[in-house]
């Protein structure tokens, strides 16, 4: 109980730099998501026009990029 008393201080400025890393953690967690969230996405439904049976179907968004065609 002593060695506590002694380096009190000591530990009070590891434990506050500790929470400080977590929330520092959790904010770029949320900010990252948010960001995420607000990225444009273009969607294009129907590529050659109404005339044509066949329809592709294209999402550009970020990482990922699919497409998917229809007869």
């Amino acid at each position: 109980m002593a060695w506590l008393s002694i380096h009190s201080a000591a530990l009070c400025l590891i434990i506050n730099a500790a929470m400080l890393l977590v929330w520092m953690v959790y904010l770029n967690i949320f900010l990252v998501s948010y960001l995420r969230q607000r990225r444009q996405c273009i969607l294009i439904t129907q590529g050659a026009g109404a005339v044509s049976r066949r329809a592709a179907s294209f999402r550009i968004s970020g990482w990922s990029r699919s497409m998917s065609s229809t007869c």
